[in-house]
């Protein structure tokens, strides 16, 4: 008898030690310094997190959360805010100068790659970001050029920081090159209809201006449907599928619902 009770004991501290193994490994841990201390709290919304943390008179601060996957989440500080991605698990430290938040964070631990990645990636969308008007109106071979150079600057940022820092999660890193690639194919897919609209005039386009980025992309690729990017692009897809079929079927016009083909 006595052993089934230690043999029960034994299990039930195993399965206790388990469980806070896993709960400490799913933790993540947020914390930073401000170079000038200043009285305040510090709060994030991630998801339906939402909490907050007051800065120590020395300009530190700290928390914690258990996110069940990873994300973008906000830290909010002085009524502005700055974008930080988390993962399970994983730590974020943050140096910020309180006169020039959030401009001035400095991203470290374990997420700070990842962190300084999507800053510079916001900045390259800033700086080379045109309104649709903008970017339709162009000439066929102005768009051709301009979107084809922005989706190369987008993916050597993001090659230049694998290569720098090999340890940044292969998913994350998949999930933003899908992103990039599928804009743009996004881009091109639109850019007949869109430019005929916006100016009137059918734009002259190479005849293989479709093959030439549709031969870069993946259409049958169920793991991709993870990416809101990617299930825009196929939205858009069909309608030029289903566009091409009625041009050389005109007979379905006589249906009650055509595009139902």
């Amino acid at each position: 008898m006595k052993r089934i009770f230690l043999f029960i004991a034994l299990l039930t501290a195993g399965l206790w030690a388990c469980q806070n193994q896993s709960e400490s490994e799913q933790t993540t841990v947020i914390s930073g310094t401000l170079s000038t201390a200043t009285e305040g709290y510090i709060s994030l919304n991630f998801g339906a997190f939402l909490d907050s943390a007051k800065i120590s008179k020395e300009g530190n601060f700290s928390m914690s959360l258990n996110p069940e996957m990873s994300g973008t989440g906000m830290l909010i500080f002085a009524n502005t805010f700055t974008q930080v991605y988390l993962e399970p698990g994983k730590s974020l430290t943050l140096e910020i100068t309180p006169q020039n938040f959030p401009n001035n964070v400095e991203f470290g631990g374990e997420l700070g790659p990842v962190n300084n990645y999507l800053r510079l990636a916001r900045k390259l969308d800033r700086n080379t970001a045109l309104t649709n008007e903008e970017l339709y109106r162009l000439k066929p071979d102005r768009f051709i050029h301009l979107t084809d150079s922005i989706r190369g600057l987008k993916l050597q940022l993001l090659k230049e920081y694998v290569m720098r820092y090999p340890e940044m999660d292969s998913a994350f890193v998949t999930h933003h090159k899908t992103d990039v690639q599928y804009a743009w194919a996004t881009q091109k897919l639109r850019y007949p209809g869109y430019h005929r609209l916006l100016t009137g005039q059918i734009p002259n386009l190479p005849d293989s201006y479709h093959n030439s980025y549709l031969m870069q992309v993946e259409i049958n690729n169920p793991n991709l449907m993870i990416s809101t990017v990617f299930q825009g692009f196929l939205e858009e897809y069909l309608d030029f599928k289903q566009a091409l079929y009625q041009k050389d079927n005109p007979g379905i016009d006589k249906l009650w619902f055509p595009e139902s083909v």
